[in-house]
Order: structure tokens, then sequence, then C-alpha cells
């Protein structure tokens, strides 16, 4: 299929005169946005971190999000008309184009997989769903789940997760007597979700291949509306299997305070006998106990098991205390996990010992019996699993055992993934549905079919594939490095978004997904970055964001008075000059994740009241301000967005310098062809200078190119900010780069602050190529002019073989600017 790029530049006196640019020609033929004919194959494999191996999957789920061209496929009551090739499958519609036609589909279907290998499967236009009844029925004091051989009764009111259980014709369940959600306070009184009031459970989603029941709630003492809560059900065709999403919230505008807590709990009651057994994973493999001799609890404390926290308000606030005898080495007072049998340890491990798979399987005389687990339990540290002769089983999402209890704090939302795999005789080896659960099956087009579908730099972005990085290299004539180029998959526990320097300039999360849909070296990293970029948007939705589920935060904020102290992290909400929220959407479209939707939506009214206006006197948040207003208007498709940056830029426009006050706010040099001043940017009246790089050339131009892509063809300041960029790209073209050696070697950099006076007094630093790179790319699509793409050359030469200023993290080549760099340079000027 042919190729081609499809800008959105709409100003009309563009279109006419550039139309031809706006596309690229990749044999003899142009590929129009509409056609008649699709023939997508798509590839399916397991997402695994290094270390882990891999299982194999029979008739398992797994969800694509595909974009489409306006026209190509019809939205057929909200499913995507399409089908899947030899396979059960559903559909979903997560964004139509203006014509009503789909832009983004989520395919949503079952795929055998062989451990360590991949799968191919064909999709094409269809009906968007396969033959076959709906899993999911409504009744009318429950929902009713019949996946084939599971059959679940959800109530409507009072909650309890599971009321009745049936596998293979077995009863599971003791039915009626399961607790579900339960809250233990301060003073010990418990709080259920089966007694709370305003319950509401409904069906979600509902098709022949994966239903979701959510449940909303809160848990409430007397008329006291503790904290909500939204669990998410998911039950797949032929499958025994029911993974959960819960999410504990504390956003309402009836409760404004930070929540303390004792514990939280989801309770289960199973039908056990006398020869009942619990089956976990320890460190030295899989061990047993019988149930008869006492209640067994595993709980797993701090652990070496991959997370990541980058700010001392965890160590000192998190939710196990800090040995403070041990401070310099973060210590902490509680380390490795035990497991206890009638309050005797059994067995134990170190904070280096852990079990890479969280599960706890209880099997009675007759094999009946559930393997409950908790996604990355050792990541997600303190958890706990619980079960005794009676049939009562705890999975602990915020376990007594840590001794401290919780704050919950006010604005935030917590979320974890558990597993109830549901069986009518003893599994063989339990940990393979776990594992199965922990790394799951995900699928992705071909690099040009997300090229195809590129509109301007945003939500999806040009790039190309690994290896053909490694043709530009060679074309190039320079050396190929990547050895700096290492993010690993981690848990994402905290991030202090104050952090300066390199490593905080981006949303890495969508770079890390991107890389996903390209790294064609081996479906390990491929499947490595896809679990860090869900985890890293994971924690975005929940504590990243500030959330306000019962009102517009735009418009009245609300802060707790006390414990503030206690239950406050430093910067963990997305602030003024670090937005990196913009991958979210992204995301949602790949995976049609409605937490996700969701959190996008809170945070557009906290992006609002950031944006109501920008601060003119930080360049930074000018720029991620402007960039963050277009993402958002892209996603919800509320003008308001648009007229916000419609006045923000105005302001821009009628900036001027004021020699009284220096610093006060950036401007616009329109003869120099720049914007300087401000604070925080490299100016100084008696020493003008300029962070071409991350300033200027990156934030600023990036935040002003997203907001000219989603403009209105009639807006009064369409020419102004075309003329803007135009006279941008010109200047950082002319001025700020220089071209000399680093360490014996080529190089061409960019200093940290240009000196405006004279250029030979620039501040060069680390002589790096710096993240400045769209401001190339756009007047190469307007003009096709040849000293473009020689720029586009250079600096691609200089990501490809320079190591410094990345320290771990990813390369320059991995950002966006450089990505679309390398596609043009790869697909044009071939």
């Amino acid at each position: 299929m042919n190729e081609y790029l499809y800008m959105r530049l709409r100003s009309s006196h563009l279109i006419s005169s550039f139309l031809i640019c706006l596309f690229v020609f990749c044999g003899s033929k142009l590929a129009f946005p509409a056609e008649d004919y699709l023939e997508l194959t798509v590839e399916v494999f397991q997402a695994l971190r290094k270390g882990v191996e891999g299982a194999s999957f029979e008739n398992e789920y797994v969800r694509l999000g595909i974009p489409f061209p306006k026209g190509m496929v019809k939205d057929l009551d909200g499913r995507a008309g399409l089908t899947v090739e030899d396979a059960d499958f559903q559909t979903r519609v997560l964004k139509n184009w203006p014509d009503g036609s789909v832009k983004w589909a989520l395919v949503e279907f079952l795929a055998s997989v062989r451990k360590g290998s991949k799968k191919e499967k064909v999709i094409r236009k269809g009906n968007g769903v396969s033959l076959g009844r709906s899993l999911a029925t409504e009744q009318h004091q429950s929902i009713w789940v019949d996946t084939g051989p599971l059959q679940v009764a959800i109530k409507k009111k009072g909650f309890n997760i599971f009321d009745r259980v049936i596998v293979d014709s077995k009863e599971i369940l003791d039915v009626g007597n399961s607790r579900g959600i339960v809250l233990t306070k301060q003073d010990g009184n418990e709080v259920l979700s089966a007694t709370s009031r305003n319950s509401n459970v409904f069906i979600e989603e509902n098709g022949p291949v994966k239903a979701t029941v959510r449940a909303d709630g809160f848990l409430c003492s007397g008329t006291d509306d503790l904290l909500s809560y939204t669990m998410r059900l998911s039950f797949y065709k032929g499958n025994r299997n029911v993974n959960g999403q819960f999410t504990i919230k504390n956003a309402s505008k009836n409760n404004v305070r930070h929540v303390y807590m004792k514990s939280l709990d989801l309770h289960s009651r199973l039908i056990n006998d006398d020869h009942s057994r619990a089956a976990f994973l320890t460190h030295n493999g899989l061990k047993s106990l019988g149930l008869k001799d006492g209640t067994v609890n595993f709980y797993q404390a701090v652990s070496v098991f991959p997370w990541r926290s980058d700010g001392d308000s965890f160590y000192y606030h998190g939710p196990i205390s800090p040995d403070y005898k041990r401070e310099r080495q973060r210590g902490y007072k509680q380390e490795g996990y035990w497991v206890w049998q009638d309050n005797k340890i059994v067995f134990e491990g170190k904070r280096n010992q852990y079990p890479d798979l969280g599960f706890i399987d209880i099997s009675n005389s007759n094999g009946s019996g559930v393997t409950a687990g908790i996604r990355y339990m050792a990541g997600h540290w303190p958890k706990a699993l619980k079960a005794d002769v009676a049939g009562n089983l705890t999975v602990s999402l915020w376990p007594e055992e840590n001794e401290e209890g919780y704050w919950i704090r006010f604005g935030s939302h917590n979320t974890f993934e558990v597993l109830y795999s549901f069986h009518s005789k003893i599994p063989k080896d339990p940990t393979i549905e776990v594992k199965r659960f922990q790394y799951p099956l995900v699928a992705r087009a071909s690099v040009g079919w997300y090229n195809k579908n590129v509109e301007g730099i945003y939500p999806l972005y040009h790039f190309v594939s690994f290896g053909d990085e490694k043709k530009i290299a060679k074309k190039l004539g320079i050396k190929y490095k990547i050895g700096w180029r290492k993010p690993k998959f981690e848990v994402w526990r905290y991030h202090y978004w104050g952090h300066g320097a390199f490593l905080n300039q981006h949303d890495f999360a969508r770079i890390a997904f991107v890389n996903f849909l390209r790294d064609d070296r081996s479906l390990l990293k491929a499947g490595e970055s896809y679990l860090l970029a869900e985890s890293m948007f994971n924690y975005y939705a929940d504590w990243a964001t500030y959330h306000s589920d019962d009102y517009d935060y735009s418009k009245r904020q609300f802060r707790p008075k006390e414990n503030n102290e206690k239950a406050s992290l430093a910067k963990v909400v997305f602030e003024w000059e670090h937005q990196h929220w913009y991958g979210m959407p992204l995301y949602y479209y790949m995976t049609g994740d409605e937490r996700i939707r969701e959190a996008i939506l809170d945070l557009g009214d906290y992006i609002k009241k950031l944006s109501n206006p920008l601060s003119l006197t930080y360049m930074r948040v000018f720029g991620t301000g402007m960039f963050s207003l277009a993402a958002m208007y892209e996603f919800t498709e509320d003008r308001e967005f648009l007229r916000l940056a419609d006045i923000n830029f105005e302001r821009l426009l009628n900036s001027k310098y004021d020699p009284q006050k220096p610093y006060a706010s950036i401007f616009i040099d329109w003869d120099r062809g720049c914007v300087v001043g401000g604070s925080g940017s490299g100016w100084r009246p008696v020493s003008p200078g300029i962070k071409a790089d991350l300033m200027l050339g990156s934030l600023l131009y990036d935040g002003l190119l997203n907001y000219y892509f989603f403009m209105e063809n009639t807006s009064q300041f369409k020419n102004k900010v075309y003329q803007l960029l135009m006279k941008l790209s010109e200047f950082m073209y002319q001025e700020p780069y220089f071209e000399g050696t680093k360490r014996g070697h080529w190089a061409y950099w960019i200093p940290y602050i240009y000196n405006l006076a004279d250029r030979e007094k620039s501040q060069h630093g680390y002589k790096l190529i710096g993240q400045a790179s769209f401001w190339v790319m756009f007047p190469y699509i307007i003009t096709k002019g040849n000293k473009w793409t020689e720029r586009m050359e250079k600096m691609l030469k200089m990501s490809m073989w320079d190591e410094s200023g990345v320290w771990g993290s990813y390369g320059y080549l991995d950002h966006p600017g450089y990505q679309t760099m390398a596609f043009f340079i790869l697909k044009v000027t071939r």
C-alpha cells in the first residue's frame, strides 16, 4: 500500500498554493484517503519484560486501536465496519471524522499465539462484529454473564463483586456471602460496598468476545461518604478468567479532605472443605499449604521488582515507612515478603528475593476454586493475599499489615488490576494464567499504516522503524549507535514533575508507546516498551491528573485544609511547566481504556484553569500550554480550548519589552525573527540570550505549530501564527547552530544559551544536538527547499552518534521531531 503524508494546513491561502506539497509519493500512484479496499495485516505477540519467560495463548483476548483515513470505514451504530479474518471479534468506534466515518476504531478479537512467537491477523471491511450472542445480559436484580464455561451473577444493588459463580457446572462461591469491597477505618469499624448506598452497576461494553460490567459506588459510614470507587470486571468468550480494574477515588466536592483508612480488601466467599489447599509462588518456586492447618497470608512489602520513584516525597510519605537508620540507602522498615500460616512464618524472602507473579490459588477436594492475583504485586507493594478453610478469600490492595494505614490524597484516583481465574479442577500450573494476565497479548499494525494516517504532528507523528534508522545512517555515512537508548520497564509509583534537565522535557510515555509500534529489533524490546508506556499512562491517569469527579475544576477549586503534610506529595500532579500528559489520547485510541478517557476529561478542566491565562513570564509555560490547549481540542472537540489558545496568542502578539521589568514577559522580535525575554529563557538585558534549543525551537515552536494545525481557516490569527512559525524557522536555520568537533568527532550542536549580541559568547555546555526539531520540518513541507533537507541530514547525523545528555533514557533520535525528519529523509529523498 502506498504511503502518503497529509498535513493539516487548513489556512485557505496555503491550501490552494501548497496542496501538492502535502503528499509524499512512494511509487507511481497517489494514495487517497478514501479507499474501497482494505486488507490490513496486524501482528500479535506477548508483551514481556527482560528476563521473563513467555507463555502460549489459545483463543485469548487481544485489543488493538487502529486509525483510518477519512471515508474508508463506516460507523455502524457504534461498531466500526470491519472484520477480523478467521477470528471471533467485536469493534467499537473511538473517534469519528467530520463526515461520520471512523477515524479510530478499537478491534477486539481472540488469537492463538505460541510462546515466543507472533501471529498475523488480517483486518478487512465487514459488519463490525462476529456472529454469536453477547456475553452479558441485564436481569431485574443482577447482571448475568455467560462466557461458555463460566457463568457469573453480579448484583445491581448491594455490590459484592461476585454474588454467584459457576464453572463447568460447578458452584464456586457460597452464594450471597461474599462481602465485596471492605474498607476498615482508623477505629477498626468496617465499611462495605454491599451495604453502602448509591451503587450503580451496569454493562459498560458488551459483545460476543468481551463484556465489561462496571460498578460505581460510595463507601459510606452513615451519611458520610468516605471514598468512591469504580470497578470494572471484564469477561471473555470461552474463558474462565475475570480481569478486574479497581479504582478508589477521593475527588468529590462533598468530601474535601484527605481520607485515612487502615486497609481496603476485596472479599469473596468460596466453597471450601477440610482438604482445601492454597498454592502460591515464592522466589524458590511454587509452594502449597493445607488450609485446615490455619489461615494463609502472603504479604509483599518493598522489593527490587522494577519500580520507579524519583522524589523524596514517596520515600517519606509512602505506604511503607522509611528506615531512617538506612536513609541514605533508601531503606524501608518492611522489605521482602512473608507467608504466614496460623500467624507463623513458613516462607519468606528478602528485598531482592521476590516472586515475579503475585497470586494465591485455592482448590478444594474436588478441584474447584480460583486463582486470585494482583498485577505487578511485587512492584505495587504493599499487597497481600489471604485465604482460610472457611472459604474466605481476601485480595488486600491496601493491606493492614503495613502497620501504618493509608492516606488517600484529595484529587487522586488509585487503580490496581486483579485476576480471578476460576476453575473446576486443580490447575497443573496456576502460574500460566497469572503470567498471561500480567504479560498480555498486544497487537500493532505496520509502520507504514500509521504513517499513512498522520495529521500534522498530533496525536500521531511520523516515525520510522529501528531497521530503517540503520538504513538512514548508512545513507548519511554515519556510525549508528543505540547504546544509550536503554529505558526499561518499571512500575511507576511516584514522579516529581518539577525535575529539570533533559529527562523531563517530553511525554516519554508517548515516546515509549511509539517505540513499541516501530521497534522491529525483537518482540521482547517492543513488548517492554509497551509495558513501560502502559505503566506510565496508568500513573498519569491516577496520580498525575488532578481529578474533580463531580465538579468543574476550571470554575471552582477545592483544597483540604487539614492533614496536607501527611497526604500531599510534592509536584505529583502535572504542573504548569511540565504538562507532559499529551500521549494519553494516543494511548486511549490504541487501547480503548475508558479510564484513560475519563482522566483526560478531568484533566481538561484543570488545563482550562492553568491556561486562563498562560503566564507570559516563562516561555516554557506558554509553549507547553499552547500545545496542551490544541491537544485537548483534538480529543474533546471543545472549542473553549481553541478560544483560550486564541486569547493567549493575542496576548503574545501584544506583549512588549519593558526595560523597567526586563524579565516580566516574553515578546516577539519580528526583525530578528525570534521570541525572547521573560524569565528562565536565557534572557539578560545586559547580555541578551535565548535557550534556542529547549525553549524557542522546541517547546514554544511545537506549541505554536500544534495550535496552527488545529486552527480554523477563518481564525483572525492564522496568518500571524504562520508568519511567526516561518520567521522562527528561518532564525533557527540561520543563527544558533554550530559545527565543529566533539571528542575528536565531527559534531553539529546548538548551545545551551545562544548569545543574541555576540554569537561567539554563547554558552555551549555539552555541545548537544538538543530537542529543537519540528522547526525544520514545517518549512520543508511548505517550500520543499533543499536547504531544509540538508539541515535535517546534519541534525540526524548528530543524533545518531552522540550519546551525551540523555543518561540512560531515550536518545534524541527517539523524539517525535527527529523521527519525523527520519521519515522525510528516508521516504522523500530516496
